[in-house]
């Protein structure tokens, strides 16, 4: 399991790293193959015409909402790097997904539905950017015949003149994604609210499920994030990837980001698997932007090597069936070897650099898991000793959770009691590794508050195949 998170620890994913979305390489909207099954392409008539039709609108619906779930992040960051405007640059995209519900059931689906929603966005921006010239042109005529007093300061106004960065669209190196993340920290913008942008604005996640990762009020969060949006807008702030002294400055706040994208992502199960591997995906994606602007930043180097040991294991989570299994269950036969000797790659450079760090310690953890595919063996008094050294910098319930279920993985259950007992009461009461974690250390101690404890963690569990586990009195829950 992952656990830099501050907030919920769970064992956490890459799909391959999305092409850069340069304008050279994106087709224009409407243009491309499209689905055999466009409007028109029905050479049936009557019922069996109308059910093709219900068919391909069906279709094209699934493909738009998964589109807005998989791409919003991506699509706002491409047109936000080019135009500076964050705000409108979310508005276009989500104008992109509805004009999308229009046009692909009649024309059929994109060969790449991505690119189609950024040239639809950056279209729409122009579009409002021309339409604004042109209301202000005819307003400034309908004063000066009028004989009032004419416009004042039309060149500073952002509307006028060449449209910023949206017309020509120039090719950018780097990932336009780590640019508005590193915007979405920058000094202007309050610390409290520098991972929930970037979650919203880079990643594409709801303010619900933002509110479910870090644990706050949804309704809250989404006024807090309106409000930053348009801070952002009216300040002017630079959505480029700043000098390598401002970005170092930055980058625990991205880190943050990335860890908590992740986490969303290998958490989601079921009819959201591909939603969960494309986020996850985007978080190692962000890392390994941030790898290639700060190839010597040991912690940056722990990020990418931690997602890494953690989504090469992601195959082995579920059974045939669909059934969870606990990663002391998992077969490493089943695990990724070369992502792995990825990994080992990026945390060797990392301590190279000889500057350690809580990343780098939480992927030094993820090392020792992944090392039984060479064992056969979980060396558990490693990890206990690994989490000694997390916990004396972090004591956060994250951190101090999983070292309890190391501990008892050790043999120690005696000791994770304590820790366990340790740790406030308000701060774990809807924390579900926490009720997970006390359920398999007290019944390995036959304690009598076993069976309440595991009715809580029943409770919290929202994955169908872990309550299971739970409710059938196996040894189940989150991966140590």
């Amino acid at each position: 399991m992952i656990t830099p998170r501050r907030h919920s620890p769970k064992e956490h994913a890459p799909v391959s790293r999305p092409a850069s979305h340069d304008e050279r390489h994106l087709p224009r909207a409407g243009d491309g193959e499209r689905s055999p099954r466009a409007a028109g392409a029905c050479g049936e008539s009557g019922s069996a015409c109308e059910a093709r039709s219900s068919s391909d609108s069906r279709a094209a619906a699934e493909a738009v909402a998964l589109a807005a779930r998989t791409a919003f992040g991506r699509v706002v960051s491409f047109v936000a790097t080019r135009t500076s405007d964050l705000a409108a640059a979310e508005d276009a995209v989500a104008e992109a997904l509805v004009e999308a519900l229009r046009s692909w059931p009649r024309q059929g689906i994109p060969d790449d539905p991505t690119a189609w929603l950024a040239v639809t966005a950056q279209r729409r921006l122009i579009d409002g950017y021309r339409r604004r010239q042109r209301e202000e042109r005819l307003l400034g005529e309908l004063i000066e015949a009028a004989h009032t007093t004419r416009l004042t300061g039309a060149s500073q106004h952002p509307m006028r003149g060449t449209s910023p960065g949206v017309a020509s669209l120039p090719s950018r190196a780097g990932d336009d994604r780590l640019a508005v993340l590193l915007a979405c920290t920058h000094p202007a913008i309050a610390t409290a609210m520098h991972v929930p942008l970037m979650l919203q604005c880079v990643l594409g996640l709801t303010a619900r499920q933002i509110a479910g990762v870090l644990l706050v009020s949804p309704t809250g969060l989404t006024r807090g994030l309106s409000r930053t949006k348009e801070k952002i807008r009216a300040a002017g702030i630079s959505l480029a990837v700043p000098d390598l002294d401002t970005l170092a400055a930055r980058l625990p706040a991205v880190h943050e980001a990335i860890v908590a994208t992740f986490t969303v992502g290998w958490e989601l199960t079921g009819d959201d698997a591909i939603v969960s591997g494309a986020l996850a995906g985007e978080a190692i994606a962000l890392a390994e932007a941030v790898v290639a602007q700060c190839p010597r930043d040991a912690e940056s180097l722990g990020l990418l090597a931690l997602l890494q040991f953690s989504h090469a294991r992601r195959a082995a989570r579920r059974d045939a069936e669909g059934r969870f299994v606990p990663l002391i269950d998992q077969s490493p036969h089943l695990w990724d070897r070369e992502l792995i000797a990825r990994a080992e790659d990026h945390l060797r450079r990392a301590a190279a650099q000889t500057r350690p760090g809580r990343l780098q310690t939480l992927a030094a953890i993820q090392s020792v898991h992944c090392d039984r595919l060479r064992t056969g063996v979980t060396n558990w008094a490693a990890i206990v000793r690994f989490y000694d050294y997390a916990v004396a910098t972090d004591r956060s319930v994250g951190t101090l959770v999983a070292r309890a279920a190391a501990l008892h993985a050790a043999g120690q259950s005696e000791a994770a009691l304590a820790q366990l007992d340790a740790v406030p009461a308000a701060d774990v009461q809807t924390y579900q590794p926490y009720w997970v974690t006390r359920v398999r250390t007290l019944e390995a101690l036959a304690h009598p508050a076993a069976e309440a404890a595991r009715s809580q963690a029943i409770g919290l569990t929202s994955d169908p195949a872990v309550r299971a586990t739970l409710i059938a009195h196996d040894t189940a829950g989150d991966d140590e």
